[in-house]
């Protein structure tokens, strides 16, 4: 009965050894799927602060447009 425990103890452990070689194999995909999907979002983040500066730069030129517009209208009460 001893013999037949420790035999299944064994394989209990061969198979957590197993289940833990098979996670650690998985692994460096896994790293890699993040580290690409990291730099997808670093890349479209940047995109994203770049339409952000276009679109201040816009709204500054659009202020300039309706100061100048204010300006001759007051001018011409």
């Amino acid at each position: 009965a001893s013999l037949a425990e420790t035999v299944a103890a064994l394989g209990e452990v061969t198979r957590g050894v197993n289940g833990t070689a098979e996670g650690a194999s998985r692994a460096p995909g896994v790293v890699a799927t993040a580290r690409t999907n990291a730099e997808k979002g670093g890349e479209i983040v940047a995109r994203a602060i770049d339409a952000m500066t276009e679109i201040q730069n816009s709204s500054s030129k659009i202020g300039n447009i309706i100061s100048v517009i204010a300006e001759i209208a007051f001018q011409t009460k």
